[in-house]
């Protein structure tokens, strides 16, 4: 699960449905209600710290994950990575400006290598942060802390 910014909701994963679905609660219980992803497979899903806005990994064709983004005021959804690979765990960053997130973009097939990417919460181009080839995964980032005078 993932809690709201305010800590008054969260967003959870829930095969009620028969797969891996979102669904939202408020903290008391009430008002559960089931997001419309317009994907049959959704996992790992977090709260932008600075937005009413979460980033989720849906799976499609294949078994490949792609991470989608969705503005939970409109419930608009759109897919913030492309191309080859499995895109999974998405992390925002503390001002919510970007995602980190783990990948298999740019391997050989069966060959076991994930890399850890940044990209613009808005979409456009990820940048691979990890060389080394190993298995890099579910990467978390660090909240923001003010120095202290």
């Amino acid at each position: 699960p993932t809690w709201s910014p305010d800590g008054d909701s969260l967003i959870f994963v829930s095969d009620r449905l028969g797969s891996p679905q979102l669904f939202r609660i408020e903290r008391d219980g009430s008002g559960l209600t089931h997001l419309p992803t317009g994907q049959s497979y959704c996992t790992s899903p977090e709260w932008s710290p600075v937005s009413n806005t979460i980033v989720y990994n849906a799976m499609g064709a294949g078994g490949a994950f792609t991470i989608y983004r969705m503005d939970l005021s409109t419930l608009r959804v759109s897919a913030l990575t492309h191309g080859g690979g499995s895109n999974e765990d998405p992390s925002w960053s503390p001002d919510g400006r970007y995602i980190v997130f783990s990948s298999t973009r740019g391997t050989r097939a069966g060959k076991k290598v994930k890399h850890l990417y940044i990209q613009p919460s808005s979409g456009g181009t990820a940048t691979r942060l990890t060389r080394r080839n190993a298995i890099y995964a579910t990467p978390v980032w660090s909240p923001y802390r003010p120095k202290k005078d």
